[in-house]
């Protein structure tokens, strides 16, 4: 019985593993390749991590002048639902105009092109750093709301 499982083991070990398997960080839960398709760019770079603390994910993606793409991944918390409920009133605290978004996650914010998003009790951001020659701004919220999608069913 022990020569049959054999096979099958190694079998499953020669498996790839999938992206939900994986730690997903705020540099790999994204590709540099996928970016660069979503912005429609020539080019973008490599991703750059960002020293963050308590378990939160930072990474840069460099624009090369066209504005620079960040991802933010909050650690999976247990109060993530109601932190999240609480982001139209900060955002009106801070005189923040903000469209609530529907069809990312469990609900998502989009103001200064920044797109704010819940999936599950994971709490996540994708935003461009704008310079003048970055994507038109109904593009680039077109393009966000691509990616953080996509970022959304990685983290389920």
């Amino acid at each position: 019985m022990r020569r049959a499982l054999v096979p099958v083991v190694a079998l499953l070990a020669a498996l790839p593993v999938t992206p939900k398997a994986q730690q997903l960080d705020a540099c790999t839960v994204l590709s540099a390749d996928e970016i660069k398709a979503a912005l429609g760019r020539q080019s973008i770079g490599a991703a750059k991590a960002s020293r963050a603390p308590n378990g939160f994910s930072d990474c840069t993606f460099p624009g090369s002048g066209a504005g620079d793409v960040r991802i933010m991944l909050e650690p999976p918390n247990k109060n993530a639902s109601a932190d999240f409920d609480l982001k139209p009133e900060i955002l009106t605290e801070e005189r923040k105009k903000f469209e609530k978004l529907t069809g990312v996650g469990d609900g998502a914010f989009y103001y200064e092109d920044r797109l704010e998003f819940r999936a599950g009790n994971r709490l996540a951001a994708i935003w461009v750093n704008r310079t003048p020659r970055t994507e038109a701004a109904p593009a680039l919220k077109t393009s966000l709301t691509t990616l953080a999608k996509r970022i959304v069913e990685r983290l389920r």
